[in-house]
């Protein structure tokens, strides 16, 4: 975090799906590389996007395994906590993932406390929008949550989540989960969901 600890001016949070909500690790991103032939180091949808040809079947292998990864989703330590925490403040809470809908409704089912009703939005990979790290989709939550972008904290696990904040002009807070690393720069690094509540409102909350 930064080193004030000083809460930032946070109206709304929007939260990367796998691996931020969710525990990390779920979905075989290897074995879709192999399945499809995509090279490491090529964004997996960017290089679908790419094949010649009928996407269908490609896509059909994304979907596969999402839906896998869904049925034994879980969620991340203390993600639920800090959901309820945040809409008991009153913030309007936000999704926006490169997995489908139908994958993340379906791990939201494995959610103890918490399911869709929670979040004001979700934009997934089969809406009609660019997905991350352009940062379309940033500029539409901000629309449908009602809030001023730079006012938005970007939540997630992955180098995307931050170059996303970057480009649509809000905040970052890098979720390393214990372990990951990235060479962007956010705003934020934290290495565990509750110091979001810090970041947003305050070591006071704790209180």
């Amino acid at each position: 975090m930064r080193p004030d600890h000083q809460p930032a001016c946070v109206a709304a949070v929007v939260f990367d799906f796998d691996g931020t909500l969710t525990r990390p690790g779920e979905i075989d991103f290897a074995g879709i590389r192999r399945e499809l032939g995509c090279p490491v180091g090529t964004p997996i949808l960017e290089y679908v996007h790419n094949l010649p040809g009928d996407r269908a079947d490609p896509e059909s292998v994304l979907d596969r395994y999402e839906m896998e990864a869904a049925e034994r989703a879980e969620p991340n330590v203390g993600a639920e906590d800090l959901v309820l925490a945040l809409v008991e403040h009153g913030l309007p809470l936000a999704i926006l993932t490169r997995n489908m809908r139908r994958a993340v409704v379906r791990s939201l089912e494995n959610f103890p406390r918490l399911g869709p009703e929670h979040f004001v939005a979700m934009i997934a990979r089969d809406d009609d929008i660019r997905p991350k790290p352009d940062p379309e989709g940033i500029f539409r939550l901000a629309s449908m949550l009602r809030v001023s972008v730079p006012s938005i904290l970007c939540v997630g696990d992955y180098d995307f989540d931050v170059e996303i904040a970057r480009r649509a002009g809000c905040l970052s807070a890098f979720l390393t989960n214990g372990q990951a690393m990235t060479t962007t720069h956010p705003d934020y690094t934290i290495d565990r969901l509750d110091e979001v509540l810090a970041i947003v409102v305050g070591d006071a909350w704790n209180h």
